[in-house]
């Protein structure tokens, strides 16, 4: 399903060359092919190195959801840096914490958070630059405008990072993983051979970039050529109706934002026939909810997926006939079989 990308400058390079006029990406009414998305990560990438970016270097984004944060991705794995996307539900002192972990030389922040940037600012010593995307006070734009594409590719290792994704706890600061070209490729040649992915689909990105569920997916749709409808941010009745306009074949919701959308006026009257995959994940699916969502959507779309953001995102899934099959309704307490080229133990914790 997914060509084997040496890593993801080479995916996007692929994608390029073989179908420029496709679209890659559509967020409201903003609509790139692969060829535009390649020239603007190129230009991206020549911003960063006049910046003085090295490889091994970060940069962080806080801000909603926006193309830009995949396109700085893609721009610092082009380089060898890595992106750090700030979780914007932290409180300030856990913003200013991951942005000082990761040691991030530029901020790139959406209007929503400029106060709260201009507030931290002097407690981020390594921070030499803050760039602002979208909004009246734009420099996003001018900046990526005001350098050529560098088509220079840093040589890029398997096991180099180029997108830190923090992950928090029950107790302490959260925790950046970094997540790299050969992991990420790997669980989306996984996901995308379960879940039947590929250039033909057409992916709805809901969830926050800062989460896999966001950041990953997306990443797990372009490996496979595959166009992304993002969302500036969840929102039930939206989401609901962009599976139709759309015509939506996969996607990646959290039980919180399910449990809204059965609640949406109408919800019922809605055409889901594109649709095949419907995964959820992230916490626990109350069995009301479940039931609901079975009622709602086609039949053989419902799928559970357990993961953590340290794996790059999906490690077993629950199928859509567990789901669908009375005779064993207890394993819709369960986390599933682990999908494909994953592997699974159970051990001993005092034996090993």
């Amino acid at each position: 399903m997914i060509p084997n990308h040496a890593d993801f400058s080479d995916m996007l390079s692929r994608w390029a060359r073989e179908r420029p006029d496709g679209l890659a990406v559509s967020f409201g009414d903003l609509r790139r092919t692969w060829a535009q998305l390649a020239e603007r990560v190129q230009r991206i990438a020549a911003g960063l190195r006049a910046a003085g970016l090295k490889p091994n270097d970060r940069i962080a984004v806080l801000a909603l959801n926006h193309p830009s944060c995949l396109e700085l991705s893609l721009a610092r794995a082009q380089i060898g840096c890595a992106n750090a996307v700030v979780n914007f539900r932290l409180a300030p002192p856990e913003i200013a914490y991951v942005i000082n972990d990761s040691k991030s030389r530029i901020l790139f922040i959406g209007p929503e958070f400029a106060g709260a940037a201009a507030q931290l600012r002097p407690n981020l010593p390594s921070l030499e630059r803050i760039i602002h995307i979208g909004g009246p006070s734009d420099e996003f734009e001018p900046w990526v405008a005001a350098h050529a594409p560098d088509a220079n590719v840093h040589p890029a290792k398997g096991g180099d990072c180029f997108v830190q994704l923090y992950t928090s706890g029950t107790t302490g600061f959260p925790k950046g993983a970094m997540l790299t070209h050969h992991g990420m490729l790997a669980h989306a040649r996984n996901v995308a051979e379960t879940q039947t992915m590929g250039a033909d689909s057409r992916v709805q990105v809901a969830m926050p970039l800062f989460h896999v569920g966001g950041t990953s997916y997306a990443l797990v749709a372009w490996a496979g050529g595959a166009p992304i409808y993002m969302m500036r941010m969840p929102d039930p009745a939206a989401a609901l109706a962009m599976l139709e306009r759309e015509k939506i074949t996969h996607t990646f919701y959290v039980p919180a934002l399910m449990a809204a959308m059965t609640q949406v006026p109408g919800a019922d009257k809605h055409d889901y026939s594109s649709v095949r995959a419907i995964s959820y994940g992230a916490s626990p699916m109350p069995l009301p909810v479940m039931r609901a969502c079975l009622k709602l959507f086609p039949k053989g779309t419902m799928q559970q997926v357990y993961g953590m953001t340290e794996q790059s995102g999906v490690l077993p899934l629950l199928g859509p006939e567990d789901h669908e099959n009375p005779a064993v309704a207890r394993r819709l307490v369960s986390a599933g079989k682990a999908i494909h080229g994953v592997e699974i133990e159970i051990r001993d914790p005092a034996t090993g």
